[in-house]
Protein backbone atom coordinates (compact mmCIF):
# COMPACT_ATOMS: atom_id res chain seq x y z
CA UNK A 1 0.00 0.00 0.00
CA UNK A 2 1.45 3.36 -1.22
CA UNK A 3 1.63 5.71 1.66
CA UNK A 4 1.97 9.38 1.32
CA UNK A 5 5.23 10.81 0.76
CA UNK A 6 4.34 14.17 1.64
CA UNK A 7 2.97 13.79 5.18
CA UNK A 8 6.11 15.26 7.10
CA UNK A 9 5.85 18.72 4.90
CA UNK A 10 3.71 21.81 5.00
CA UNK A 11 1.47 21.23 2.13
CA UNK A 12 -2.25 22.84 1.53
CA UNK A 13 -4.70 19.30 2.05
CA UNK A 14 -7.94 19.13 0.20
CA UNK A 15 -10.99 17.04 1.73
CA UNK A 16 -12.11 13.85 -0.27
CA UNK A 17 -14.24 14.47 -2.90
CA UNK A 18 -16.53 11.59 -2.24
CA UNK A 19 -19.05 12.64 0.05
CA UNK A 20 -18.51 9.79 2.14
CA UNK A 21 -15.07 10.25 2.89
CA UNK A 22 -13.95 12.97 5.50
CA UNK A 23 -10.16 12.44 4.74
CA UNK A 24 -7.86 15.04 3.16
CA UNK A 25 -5.60 14.27 0.22
CA UNK A 26 -2.68 16.30 -0.86
CA UNK A 27 -2.79 17.24 -4.56
CA UNK A 28 0.54 15.63 -5.34
CA UNK A 29 -0.25 12.34 -3.86
CA UNK A 30 -4.03 12.22 -5.79
CA UNK A 31 -1.89 13.07 -8.98
CA UNK A 32 0.89 10.57 -8.45
CA UNK A 33 -1.12 7.71 -6.24
CA UNK A 34 -4.61 7.59 -6.77
CA UNK A 35 -4.37 8.31 -10.89
CA UNK A 36 -1.33 6.21 -11.60
CA UNK A 37 -2.44 3.29 -12.96
CA UNK A 38 0.89 1.32 -13.47
CA UNK A 39 2.40 -1.60 -15.70
CA UNK A 40 2.82 1.06 -18.51
CA UNK A 41 -0.82 1.87 -18.55
CA UNK A 42 -2.09 5.59 -19.22
CA UNK A 43 -3.12 7.49 -15.88
CA UNK A 44 -6.80 7.91 -15.11
CA UNK A 45 -8.83 11.04 -15.90
CA UNK A 46 -8.59 13.76 -13.51
CA UNK A 47 -11.85 14.46 -12.19
CA UNK A 48 -13.64 17.62 -13.50
CA UNK A 49 -14.05 20.88 -11.30
CA UNK A 50 -10.85 20.78 -10.13
CA UNK A 51 -11.96 17.86 -7.55
CA UNK A 52 -9.53 15.71 -5.78
CA UNK A 53 -9.99 12.28 -4.12
CA UNK A 54 -8.24 10.36 -1.04
CA UNK A 55 -8.38 6.79 -3.22
CA UNK A 56 -8.79 4.61 -6.54
CA UNK A 57 -12.12 3.45 -4.36
CA UNK A 58 -13.23 6.98 -3.32
CA UNK A 59 -12.54 8.07 -7.58
CA UNK A 60 -14.66 5.26 -8.73
CA UNK A 61 -17.68 6.52 -6.24
CA UNK A 62 -17.19 9.86 -6.93
CA UNK A 63 -17.24 8.82 -11.32
CA UNK A 64 -20.55 6.73 -10.56
CA UNK A 65 -22.42 9.85 -8.31
CA UNK A 66 -21.89 12.09 -11.18
CA UNK A 67 -22.74 10.37 -13.72
CA UNK A 68 -26.10 8.59 -12.76
CA UNK A 69 -27.85 5.82 -14.77
CA UNK A 70 -30.98 7.48 -14.72
CA UNK A 71 -34.12 5.27 -15.75
CA UNK A 72 -36.93 6.89 -17.36
CA UNK A 73 -40.64 5.48 -18.20
CA UNK A 74 -41.63 4.05 -21.70
CA UNK A 75 -43.53 6.36 -21.62
CA UNK A 76 -41.51 9.93 -20.32
CA UNK A 77 -38.58 9.01 -22.03
CA UNK A 78 -39.23 11.80 -24.77
CA UNK A 79 -36.09 14.46 -25.69
CA UNK A 80 -36.97 18.28 -25.18
CA UNK A 81 -36.85 18.91 -28.91
CA UNK A 82 -39.34 15.77 -29.27
CA UNK A 83 -41.79 15.54 -26.75
CA UNK A 84 -44.08 13.32 -28.78
CA UNK A 85 -41.55 10.68 -28.97
CA UNK A 86 -40.81 8.02 -26.27
CA UNK A 87 -39.97 4.41 -26.27
CA UNK A 88 -43.39 2.87 -25.91
CA UNK A 89 -44.24 5.00 -29.38
CA UNK A 90 -41.15 4.15 -31.40
CA UNK A 91 -42.11 0.32 -30.17
CA UNK A 92 -45.51 0.41 -31.41
CA UNK A 93 -44.45 2.44 -34.48
CA UNK A 94 -42.48 -0.32 -35.58
CA UNK A 95 -44.50 -3.08 -34.75
CA UNK A 96 -47.63 -1.39 -36.72
CA UNK A 97 -45.51 -0.78 -39.27
CA UNK A 98 -46.20 -2.88 -42.87
CA UNK A 99 -45.53 -6.93 -41.88
CA UNK A 100 -43.32 -6.09 -38.97
CA UNK A 101 -45.33 -7.80 -36.87
CA UNK A 102 -46.33 -10.89 -38.27
CA UNK A 103 -42.52 -11.40 -39.04
CA UNK A 104 -42.01 -10.90 -34.85
CA UNK A 105 -44.51 -13.56 -34.70
CA UNK A 106 -42.69 -15.81 -36.73
CA UNK A 107 -44.71 -15.43 -40.37
CA UNK A 108 -42.70 -15.28 -43.52
CA UNK A 109 -39.66 -13.98 -40.88
CA UNK A 110 -36.71 -15.21 -43.21
CA UNK A 111 -35.24 -17.50 -40.05
CA UNK A 112 -34.86 -14.03 -37.85
CA UNK A 113 -35.56 -14.55 -34.45
CA UNK A 114 -37.22 -12.18 -32.23
CA UNK A 115 -33.94 -10.54 -30.90
CA UNK A 116 -33.44 -9.39 -34.38
CA UNK A 117 -36.37 -7.35 -34.25
CA UNK A 118 -35.98 -6.39 -30.56
CA UNK A 119 -32.71 -4.67 -31.01
CA UNK A 120 -33.63 -2.58 -34.41
CA UNK A 121 -36.54 -1.27 -31.57
CA UNK A 122 -33.90 -0.60 -28.90
CA UNK A 123 -31.60 1.00 -31.25
CA UNK A 124 -34.04 3.24 -32.59
CA UNK A 125 -35.04 3.78 -29.00
CA UNK A 126 -31.82 5.05 -27.81
CA UNK A 127 -31.34 6.69 -30.68
CA UNK A 128 -34.24 9.05 -30.19
CA UNK A 129 -35.50 9.20 -27.13
CA UNK A 130 -33.18 9.59 -23.28
CA UNK A 131 -33.16 5.96 -22.82
CA UNK A 132 -30.96 3.19 -23.16
CA UNK A 133 -32.42 0.27 -24.27
CA UNK A 134 -31.80 -3.46 -24.71
CA UNK A 135 -33.44 -6.36 -26.29
CA UNK A 136 -34.30 -8.36 -23.18
CA UNK A 137 -36.64 -5.06 -22.59
CA UNK A 138 -38.11 -4.42 -25.11
CA UNK A 139 -39.12 -7.88 -25.58
CA UNK A 140 -40.72 -8.14 -21.79
CA UNK A 141 -42.22 -5.09 -22.97
CA UNK A 142 -44.02 -5.68 -25.59
CA UNK A 143 -44.97 -8.78 -24.17
CA UNK A 144 -46.50 -7.17 -21.09
CA UNK A 145 -48.40 -4.80 -23.46
CA UNK A 146 -49.87 -7.77 -25.26
CA UNK A 147 -50.82 -9.62 -22.20
CA UNK A 148 -52.68 -5.81 -21.24
CA UNK A 149 -54.38 -5.76 -24.56
CA UNK A 150 -55.69 -8.83 -24.25
CA UNK A 151 -57.59 -9.12 -20.82
CA UNK A 152 -58.78 -5.15 -21.95
CA UNK A 153 -59.94 -6.93 -25.28
CA UNK A 154 -62.25 -9.95 -22.82
CA UNK A 155 -63.37 -6.91 -21.05
CA UNK A 156 -64.54 -5.13 -23.96
CA UNK A 157 -66.43 -8.02 -25.03
CA UNK A 158 -68.29 -8.78 -22.07
CA UNK A 159 -68.32 -6.54 -19.06
CA UNK A 160 -67.80 -3.46 -21.20
CA UNK A 161 -71.18 -4.15 -23.40
CA UNK A 162 -72.84 -3.18 -20.39
CA UNK A 163 -71.04 -0.04 -19.61
CA UNK A 164 -71.47 1.18 -23.09
CA UNK A 165 -75.08 0.35 -22.82
CA UNK A 166 -75.50 2.14 -19.71
CA UNK A 167 -72.95 5.06 -19.87
CA UNK A 168 -73.03 5.89 -23.56
CA UNK A 169 -69.65 5.42 -26.14
CA UNK A 170 -67.33 8.04 -24.19
CA UNK A 171 -67.50 7.07 -21.08
CA UNK A 172 -67.16 3.24 -22.28
CA UNK A 173 -64.24 4.79 -24.61
CA UNK A 174 -62.10 6.04 -21.21
CA UNK A 175 -62.67 2.94 -19.34
CA UNK A 176 -60.87 1.59 -22.59
CA UNK A 177 -58.27 3.68 -22.40
CA UNK A 178 -57.87 3.15 -18.74
CA UNK A 179 -57.00 0.03 -18.54
CA UNK A 180 -54.83 0.05 -21.67
CA UNK A 181 -54.13 3.59 -23.04
CA UNK A 182 -52.25 2.02 -26.31
CA UNK A 183 -55.78 -0.47 -27.05
CA UNK A 184 -56.59 1.31 -30.17
CA UNK A 185 -53.24 1.74 -31.46
CA UNK A 186 -52.32 -1.91 -31.36
CA UNK A 187 -56.12 -3.25 -32.08
CA UNK A 188 -55.52 -3.77 -35.83
CA UNK A 189 -52.72 -5.76 -35.76
CA UNK A 190 -53.60 -7.82 -32.40
CA UNK A 191 -57.34 -8.02 -33.23
CA UNK A 192 -56.70 -11.67 -35.77
CA UNK A 193 -54.21 -12.87 -33.58
CA UNK A 194 -55.24 -16.16 -31.73
CA UNK A 195 -56.95 -15.47 -28.42
CA UNK A 196 -58.78 -12.68 -29.79
CA UNK A 197 -62.10 -12.48 -31.23
CA UNK A 198 -61.34 -12.98 -34.58
CA UNK A 199 -62.90 -10.34 -37.13
CA UNK A 200 -65.52 -11.53 -39.36
CA UNK A 201 -64.88 -12.56 -43.10
CA UNK A 202 -66.71 -13.21 -46.19
CA UNK A 203 -67.28 -16.85 -45.32
CA UNK A 204 -68.95 -15.80 -42.24
CA UNK A 205 -71.09 -13.32 -43.62
CA UNK A 206 -71.94 -15.73 -46.52
CA UNK A 207 -72.78 -18.58 -43.94
CA UNK A 208 -75.09 -16.56 -41.83
CA UNK A 209 -77.08 -16.10 -45.32
CA UNK A 210 -77.11 -20.03 -46.16
CA UNK A 211 -78.61 -20.18 -42.19
CA UNK A 212 -81.24 -17.67 -42.49
CA UNK A 213 -82.51 -18.86 -45.88
CA UNK A 214 -82.64 -22.74 -43.89
CA UNK A 215 -84.44 -21.02 -41.33
CA UNK A 216 -87.48 -20.03 -43.95
CA UNK A 217 -87.24 -23.64 -45.71
CA UNK A 218 -87.92 -24.83 -42.19
CA UNK A 219 -90.59 -22.76 -41.12
CA UNK A 220 -92.38 -22.52 -45.14
CA UNK A 221 -92.08 -26.58 -44.80
CA UNK A 222 -94.00 -26.48 -41.20
CA UNK A 223 -96.64 -24.06 -42.42
CA UNK A 224 -96.81 -26.91 -45.07
CA UNK A 225 -97.46 -29.90 -42.97
CA UNK A 226 -99.81 -27.74 -40.37
CA UNK A 227 -102.16 -27.17 -43.30
CA UNK A 228 -102.41 -30.80 -44.89
CA UNK A 229 -102.77 -32.06 -41.58
CA UNK A 230 -105.82 -29.37 -40.75
CA UNK A 231 -107.14 -30.50 -44.20
CA UNK A 232 -106.76 -34.06 -43.11
CA UNK A 233 -108.63 -33.50 -40.20
CA UNK A 234 -111.82 -32.36 -41.78
CA UNK A 235 -111.76 -34.76 -44.60
CA UNK A 236 -111.99 -37.07 -41.08
CA UNK A 237 -114.49 -35.28 -39.63
CA UNK A 238 -116.88 -35.04 -42.53
CA UNK A 239 -117.07 -38.82 -43.06
CA UNK A 240 -117.74 -39.24 -39.73
CA UNK A 241 -120.67 -37.14 -39.54
CA UNK A 242 -122.09 -38.84 -42.79
CA UNK A 243 -121.36 -42.41 -41.63
CA UNK A 244 -122.52 -42.37 -38.35
CA UNK A 245 -125.66 -43.92 -37.35
CA UNK A 246 -128.47 -43.58 -34.60
CA UNK A 247 -128.39 -43.30 -31.20
CA UNK A 248 -130.78 -46.69 -31.34
CA UNK A 249 -129.25 -48.46 -34.11
CA UNK A 250 -125.90 -48.13 -32.79
CA UNK A 251 -126.95 -49.83 -29.26
CA UNK A 252 -128.35 -52.76 -31.03
CA UNK A 253 -125.38 -53.04 -33.34
CA UNK A 254 -122.94 -52.27 -30.16
CA UNK A 255 -124.75 -54.49 -27.85
CA UNK A 256 -123.34 -57.62 -28.44
CA UNK A 257 -119.22 -56.25 -29.30
CA UNK A 258 -117.06 -55.40 -26.34
CA UNK A 259 -115.00 -52.72 -25.91
CA UNK A 260 -111.29 -52.34 -27.14
CA UNK A 261 -109.31 -49.98 -24.56
CA UNK A 262 -106.82 -50.47 -26.57
CA UNK A 263 -107.66 -49.31 -30.11
CA UNK A 264 -105.57 -46.63 -31.69
CA UNK A 265 -107.07 -43.52 -32.23
CA UNK A 266 -104.40 -41.59 -34.05
CA UNK A 267 -104.57 -40.76 -37.49
CA UNK A 268 -101.84 -40.63 -40.23
CA UNK A 269 -101.06 -37.33 -41.98
CA UNK A 270 -101.42 -37.26 -45.42
CA UNK A 271 -97.69 -36.96 -46.76
CA UNK A 272 -96.70 -32.66 -47.31
CA UNK A 273 -96.76 -32.01 -51.05
CA UNK A 274 -92.65 -31.13 -52.52
CA UNK A 275 -92.00 -27.85 -52.37
CA UNK A 276 -88.97 -26.97 -54.64
CA UNK A 277 -86.30 -24.34 -53.27
CA UNK A 278 -83.93 -24.71 -55.61
CA UNK A 279 -84.65 -23.16 -58.68
CA UNK A 280 -83.67 -23.71 -62.80
CA UNK A 281 -81.43 -20.85 -62.48
CA UNK A 282 -79.66 -21.85 -59.31
CA UNK A 283 -79.06 -25.51 -60.85
CA UNK A 284 -77.67 -23.63 -64.18
CA UNK A 285 -75.87 -21.36 -61.95
CA UNK A 286 -74.02 -24.45 -59.97
CA UNK A 287 -73.45 -26.65 -63.09
CA UNK A 288 -71.56 -23.38 -64.36
CA UNK A 289 -69.61 -22.93 -61.73
CA UNK A 290 -69.02 -26.63 -61.60
CA UNK A 291 -67.52 -26.56 -65.13
CA UNK A 292 -65.61 -23.35 -64.50
CA UNK A 293 -63.97 -25.28 -61.28
CA UNK A 294 -62.93 -28.47 -63.61
CA UNK A 295 -61.31 -25.90 -66.47
CA UNK A 296 -59.48 -23.96 -63.82
CA UNK A 297 -58.02 -27.18 -61.98
CA UNK A 298 -57.04 -28.29 -65.92
CA UNK A 299 -55.08 -25.27 -66.37
CA UNK A 300 -53.96 -25.47 -63.23
CA UNK A 301 -52.49 -28.87 -63.95
CA UNK A 302 -51.05 -27.75 -67.32
CA UNK A 303 -49.25 -24.55 -65.86
CA UNK A 304 -47.90 -26.87 -63.08
CA UNK A 305 -46.69 -29.59 -65.54
CA UNK A 306 -45.32 -26.67 -67.61
CA UNK A 307 -43.17 -25.52 -64.56
CA UNK A 308 -41.77 -29.06 -63.80
CA UNK A 309 -40.80 -29.29 -67.42
CA UNK A 310 -38.78 -25.66 -67.13
CA UNK A 311 -36.98 -26.58 -63.34
CA UNK A 312 -35.96 -30.52 -65.85
CA UNK A 313 -34.12 -28.29 -68.23
CA UNK A 314 -32.27 -25.90 -65.43
CA UNK A 315 -31.05 -28.94 -63.62
CA UNK A 316 -30.00 -30.25 -67.00
CA UNK A 317 -28.07 -27.14 -67.77
CA UNK A 318 -26.86 -26.84 -64.59
CA UNK A 319 -25.05 -30.26 -64.95
CA UNK A 320 -23.50 -29.61 -68.09
CA UNK A 321 -22.40 -26.25 -67.41
CA UNK A 322 -20.78 -28.21 -63.98
CA UNK A 323 -19.15 -31.10 -66.41
CA UNK A 324 -17.85 -27.93 -68.50
CA UNK A 325 -16.23 -26.32 -65.66
CA UNK A 326 -15.02 -29.69 -64.40
CA UNK A 327 -13.31 -30.46 -68.33
CA UNK A 328 -11.90 -26.91 -67.80
CA UNK A 329 -10.29 -26.94 -64.72
CA UNK A 330 -8.45 -30.26 -65.68
CA UNK A 331 -7.42 -28.75 -68.67
CA UNK A 332 -5.84 -26.05 -66.55
CA UNK A 333 -4.59 -28.07 -64.27
CA UNK A 334 -2.54 -30.04 -67.07
CA UNK A 335 -1.65 -26.51 -68.96
CA UNK A 336 0.03 -25.90 -65.12
CA UNK A 337 1.81 -29.14 -65.08
CA UNK A 338 3.24 -29.12 -68.59
CA UNK A 339 4.73 -25.34 -67.54
CA UNK A 340 6.37 -26.89 -64.75
CA UNK A 341 8.03 -29.70 -66.06
CA UNK A 342 9.26 -27.57 -68.95
CA UNK A 343 10.69 -25.21 -66.68
CA UNK A 344 12.36 -28.00 -64.84
CA UNK A 345 13.91 -29.47 -67.60
CA UNK A 346 14.94 -26.32 -68.25
CA UNK A 347 16.68 -25.76 -65.12
CA UNK A 348 18.10 -29.55 -65.29
CA UNK A 349 19.54 -28.55 -68.25
CA UNK A 350 21.25 -25.69 -67.31
CA UNK A 351 22.62 -28.46 -64.99
CA UNK A 352 20.83 -27.28 -61.81
CA UNK A 353 20.94 -30.37 -59.65
CA UNK A 354 16.81 -31.75 -58.21
CA UNK A 355 17.45 -29.75 -54.87
CA UNK A 356 18.34 -27.04 -56.10
CA UNK A 357 15.25 -27.24 -58.31
CA UNK A 358 13.10 -27.40 -55.60
CA UNK A 359 14.66 -25.01 -53.64
CA UNK A 360 13.35 -22.65 -56.47
CA UNK A 361 10.26 -24.49 -57.65
CA UNK A 362 9.13 -26.59 -54.67
CA UNK A 363 5.82 -27.77 -56.74
CA UNK A 364 8.16 -29.56 -59.50
CA UNK A 365 8.10 -32.47 -56.98
CA UNK A 366 5.95 -34.55 -58.79
CA UNK A 367 7.84 -33.96 -62.26
CA UNK A 368 11.13 -34.88 -60.52
CA UNK A 369 9.37 -38.12 -58.60
CA UNK A 370 8.19 -39.35 -62.14
CA UNK A 371 11.87 -38.87 -63.89
CA UNK A 372 13.00 -41.09 -60.81
CA UNK A 373 10.61 -43.66 -61.55
CA UNK A 374 11.10 -43.69 -65.33
CA UNK A 375 14.93 -43.76 -64.92
CA UNK A 376 14.50 -47.04 -62.70
CA UNK A 377 12.07 -48.58 -65.31
CA UNK A 378 14.46 -48.25 -68.02
CA UNK A 379 18.00 -48.89 -66.44
CA UNK A 380 19.59 -52.10 -67.47
CA UNK A 381 19.49 -55.13 -65.13
CA UNK A 382 22.68 -56.11 -63.81
CA UNK A 383 22.92 -60.12 -65.05
CA UNK A 384 25.65 -62.10 -63.45
CA UNK A 385 28.52 -63.36 -65.66
CA UNK A 386 28.40 -66.97 -66.82
CA UNK A 387 30.88 -69.43 -64.62
CA UNK A 388 33.98 -70.45 -66.94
Amino acid sequence: MLKCKLGNVATVQFICGNDECEKKVHTECYRKIVLATGDGKPPLAPLPEDAVVCTKKCYKAFVKSSNPNQKYKWNDDMKPETPNVTSERVLINYMTDGDNYKNYRGKDANGLPKKYHCQIIASKCTNLTLSERDHAGVFSKWTAMEDCWRTTNDWVNNTGVGVLADKGHDTFEACVLKRCPFYRDIEEIMIDRAGSNPAVTNNDLFNSDEDDEDDEAEAEATNVDNDADNDSDEKDDDLDASAAPTVAAKKTTNKDKKPNPKRATLRTPSPAPSVEFVTKETKDLFAEAKSSAAERLQLMSEQHAARMELEQRKVTLQEQQAAGAGWSAKTAEADCMFGIYEKCEKMSSNGMTDDAILMLLPDAQMVIDAKAAKATRTSPRKRSSPSK
